[in-house]
This record gives structure tokens, sequence and C-alpha cells, in this order.
């Protein structure tokens, strides 16, 4: 009996002397395989990355999130500084530089290098040119890459939702407004704010703007200083295809290994993050996004949308010129002007009353 204790002793010690020992060998290999995205952190990296942009609402502020955080799993640090850093404001060297942008840029980048960190820079063409800036990049060796995109109807109502019409000179897109069609001014606050804002769009300059916002993210060789005109093109919606659907999970890793290589950035981990994050997200659609987006919708023989089938996240929409003396949308212009929301200036969107969308504004 005591025997047969003993070997039911034995070999309860046995499995749990297993158990542990699987525990240990499990634990080693994740650490063996964690230790591999902190490897490269050791080669030598640039430490200056530049994303040139066409403006506002391209998915900027998401690339930057998405880099930094895809980098500290291979043990670099992004620079704590915003990456609109070639705005005067955003450069915590500015002051100390006698507010010389060139020499603040200049101490930005010294500075990174000094804490091996990397120097993550959003900029615009307009940026680039400024006097002094691009010596200071090609003295970094900085990594350049044209980011924008695609989807030009999604952009164009974000920067409604925003208030940064005047940033692309566009001709009164809209304005933003609450779900019951009353006008509010939370512009980008409403980022990070509960409360849900939709645009209400014009219609009668919707053809000419989304026209603009198509030309500002197109003939970048024409557009980019010389030394950069051969810099490598990505898309949003490449970049965060893997978001919507794990089925094009593929054609991200092909997008971010290329610019993770560009910049002699380390990949092992790219393909398990983005399985980690895929099918995370819905696309929004667009009645939840535009106020009454049925207006918008029903000009069909002015309103050409493009759905490209092999990817149906990828929506594209085209908009024709139409005569404006026999358009619908005339209509919903002259009901504005006539219920007193007249626009103010050229390039304005502030109207001189009517906090709400007028009932003669609706087709």
């Amino acid at each position: 009996m005591l025997s047969r204790e003993l070997r039911d002793t034995s070999s309860a010690l046995s499995v749990n002397i297993l158990f542990i020992w699987t525990l240990i060998v499990v634990g080693c290999f994740s650490q063996a395989t964690k230790q591999t995205c902190y490897t490269n952190h050791i080669k030598s990296f640039r430490h200056v990355f530049v994303y040139v942009t066409p403006g506002g609402c391209n998915g900027s502020t998401a690339f930057a999130h998405f880099l930094s955080d895809l980098l500290r799993l291979h043990g670099i640090t992004s620079y704590p500084v915003s990456n609109e850093c070639l705005k005067p404001w955003n450069n915590p060297f500015f002051e100390q530089a006698d507010c010389n942008l060139t020499r603040a840029t200049e101490m930005l980048v010294h500075d990174a290098e000094q804490r091996k960190m990397l120097l993550i820079m959003k900029a615009t063409v307009s940026q680039l040119s400024q006097p002094g800036i691009l010596p200071v990049l090609n003295a970094s060796n900085a990594s350049i890459i044209v980011y924008y995109r695609k989807d030009v109807m999604r952009r164009l109502v974000c920067i409604i939702r925003d208030c940064l019409y005047s940033q692309h000179v566009l001709s009164y897109p809209g304005y933003p407004v609450l779900s019951n069609g009353i006008r509010t001014r939370l512009c980008f606050e409403r980022r990070r704010s509960p409360i849900h804002v939709q645009a209400f769009i014009n219609v009668s300059t919707l053809p000419s703007n989304v026209l603009l916002l198509q030309a500002s993210t197109s003939h970048w060789e024409e557009r980019l200083p010389l030394q950069y005109r051969t810099a490598p093109i990505f898309s949003f919606e490449d970049l965060f295809a893997f978001e919507y659907t794990d089925k094009s999970a593929t054609l991200s890793y092909l997008a971010w290994h290329g610019i993770l290589t560009l910049a002699n950035l380390p990949t092992e981990c790219l393909w398990e993050w983005l399985l980690s994050r895929s099918s995370t997200r819905e696309l929004e659609d667009m009645s939840d996004l535009v106020y009454d987006w049925n207006r918008i919708n029903s000009f069909n023989s002015h309103v050409v949308a493009s759905v490209d089938d092999s990817e149906e996240w990828d929506r594209r929409v085209l908009f024709a010129y139409s005569d404006p003396r026999t358009s619908p949308s005339s209509r919903v212009r002259c009901a504005m002007m006539t219920n007193g929301q007249r626009p103010l200036g050229n390039n304005s969107t502030t109207y001189l009353s009517g906090e709400s969308i007028s009932e003669q504004a609706k087709p």
C-alpha cells in the first residue's frame, strides 16, 4: 500500500517537473522570439525620416503612430516631438535658435542623432522649399518618401470636419455639423471629442474642389525638389489595408517593408505585427460621415462613383463638371445665399448667420 502511494506521488512529481520544464522551454523560446526583434537596433539606421504629404487629412497622424509603435518592438525609440516639427511652434529648439527655423531644425536633427532616436517629420512641398531646410536634411542623410490618400472624397470630408479648408485653398467646400444639422466649431478637436461630427457639403463647389484635391496628389515629380523627385510614393490605402481585411495583409506588408528597408530599419516583427492588428476596423459608411449623404449621392447625372471590386474598402469617387445654371446643386447654393448664409471671402466657409441647415437647401 505504501509502495503504491509512493509510486503515485512519484508519478505526480514527475508530471509537475515535466510541466515546469515545459513552461521554462516555452518561456525561453518566447523570449528568444522577442529578442530577434531587438537585435537589429544595433545596426546603423537613418535617424531622420521625412514623409511628404499634399496637406492634412491624409492619415499622416496614423502613419506616424504606427511607425513609432512598430519600431518600438525593435528597440528603436521615436524622438518625442510632434511629427509636424517643421512648423516653428512645434520645434522645441525654435526659441533657442533665435527664431531661426533652419537652425532649430539642425539642432533638432543633431539631438535625435545624439540620443540615437528616430525623428519622424511630416512635410509639405512648401515646407521643404523653405530656405535652408533641404541642406539640413541632406546632411543628415534623411529618408524621404511621398505619402498621400487615394480616396479624395473621404479626404474632402475629413478636411471639412477638421476645418482645414484654408490650408487647401478650397472654394466654399462646406462646414462641420452635428448629427441634427446644427453647425459646430469643434473642428480638429472633434478627434478628441466623443461628439460625432459630420460634414455638410456644398454640392455647387464639389466638382471643382474634388478635382483640386486630385491635382494636389499627382505630378509629384514636378513639384518636389530636384534631388527628391524619385522618392518612392506610398498611399494610406495600401499601408493600412490590413486593418480592414486580413486578405490585404500582404499588400500592406510589401508597402511597409519597402519603407522600413529604405530607412535601414528592421523588419523582423512586421508580419506578426500586421496580423495581430488585421481586420480590427471597419470602413465608416459615408452616410455616417456626411450630413444628408443621400442628397449628395442622388445627383447621379453629376456624380460618377468608381469602386475597385478587388478591394471594396478602396473607394474612389470622381466628379464631372456640370452646367451650374441647370444643375440641382445650384438651387442648394442659392437657397443658402437667400437664407442669410452668405460665405465670407473666396477661401472661407464662415457664414454670416444661420447655425442650422435650412430646409430650403435640401433638393
